[in-house]
This record gives structure tokens, C-alpha cells and sequence, in this order.
């Protein structure tokens, strides 16, 4: 096993109410249940089986690790409140006893349609959250997240799109408004940066420790 973690266009089509968490609108918070739990590694499968694929398992596996254990990013914050472990081999080969311990699966594929629809007549990147509780509040505690990355996208602008599509499983939603000060992975007006800002930061830390 080697350690990591991951994050598209994703767009939320129903709002149920519309509030400010940190920097980012919260509506209404949504992440995986074990985002609560204290210092448990949180494990990360990703998936290169679509044929049409060019990218290797390997190749995918090294790609998200070379983003991710920077220790700029999400991985070991809140003094290690938060950690991510990649499980080498595609999720799809797993056995459902290996899966059912994977919070967060990653599915690289050449064509996202079936998975994600279009928008304005394009592919696009999409997440799945699956399972869970909700709360009387609408928080909703999932069991897991699954992310479909566009290969196109993952040899574009890899950084950027990994970290906004992570970012909504930890809790964040999309930003149509202006740049923010300060930046952020999740306003498209900021154009992805490669790490995330201090507000991304400030959020998902909020959301760690909140309920």
C-alpha cells in the first residue's frame, strides 16, 4: 500500500438552502462518516480498468500520490486528524470485503457520460456520495465517495482537478462567484489551483471538527 488521496465540475442541481461555512457555501454540509473519527487512516482506491484508458494503475497510483502526500495539501492536518492511504489496484478488482473498507474510490475513464450526464453538451468530472446518515440539521454522513475523473482532465490539469473533486467529498460545494481573496480549489474563477488555499483549508478543518 502507498499513502494518498484525490477531487470536477461537479454542479449541484438542488439547493436546499444557501449558507456561508468559512469560505465556501454550505448547503448543507456533506462529507464521509469517517471524516470524524480520530487519526484513522482513510483509504483510497483508484481505478484505470476502462479499456479505453491509457493510463496504467501504477502510473495513476504515482500521479495522485506526487499531488497528494504534499504536505501542503489535505493529508496529515488537524495534527493528523486526517490521513489517506492508497490501496494499489483497481478498485473494480477488489474483493467486496477488500471494498467495503475503501471510503473514497477513484474511477479514471475515457468517457464520464454514463456516470456523470453532460453540461452544455460536454463531459465533465462528477462525484457519488453513497450510503450514510442524515442529520437533523441535513448534514449528510456517507459511507463513501466515489469520484469519476475524465482521463482527458487527470493529464490536463491533474493538481487542480483532483483537489476540487476532493474537496466536495470532504464538504465543499462549487463557487460560481468571483475569485475569493486568497483563492480556491473550489471557484472556478480562481482556474484550479494546483494546491489549496488557506481557505480551502480553514474549511475542511472547520468541517473536520464540526459535527
Amino acid at each position: 500500500m502507498s499513502k494518498k488521496l484525490i477531487v470536477s465540475l461537479f454542479l449541484l442541481f438542488f439547493v436546499i438552502s444557501s449558507t456561508v461555512f468559512a469560505h465556501h457555501p454550505y448547503s448543507p454540509k456533506r462529507h464521509i462518516s469517517g471524516f470524524h473519527e480520530n487519526q484513522v487512516i482513510e483509504l483510497v482506491c483508484i481505478d484505470t480498468s476502462d479499456s479505453r484508458v491509457g493510463m496504467t494503475n501504477s502510473a495513476a497510483v504515482s500521479l495522485f500520490e506526487d499531488v497528494l502526500y504534499d504536505n501542503s495539501g489535505y493529508d496529515g492536518m488537524i495534527n493528523g486528524e486526517l490521513y489517506f492511504l492508497i490501496d494499489s489496484g483497481d478498485c473494480s478488482k477488489k474483493s467486496s470485503s477488500d471494498l467495503s473498507s475503501i471510503n473514497y474510490r477513484f474511477y479514471i475513464e475515457e468517457d464520464t457520460t454514463a456516470e456523470c450526464g453532460l453540461v452544455d453538451g460536454k463531459q465533465v468530472n462528477c462525484i457519488d456520495r453513497v450510503g450514510g446518515i442524515y442529520l437533523p440539521d441535513g448534514t449528510w454522513h456517507a459511507d463513501y465517495g466515489i469520484i469519476n475523473f475524465r482521463e482527458y482532465s487527470i493529464n490536463t490539469i491533474p493538481d487542480g482537478i483532483i483537489y476540487h473533486e476532493l474537496g466536495h467529498l470532504l464538504g465543499m460545494i462549487d463557487g460560481y462567484s468571483s475569485c475569493p481573496s486568497g483563492g480556491s480549489t473550489m471557484h472556478y474563477a480562481c482556474n484550479y489551483p494546483s494546491r489549496p488555499t488557506s481557505n480551502d483549508l480553514e474549511t475542511v478543518a472547520q468541517e473536520i471538527l464540526s459535527n
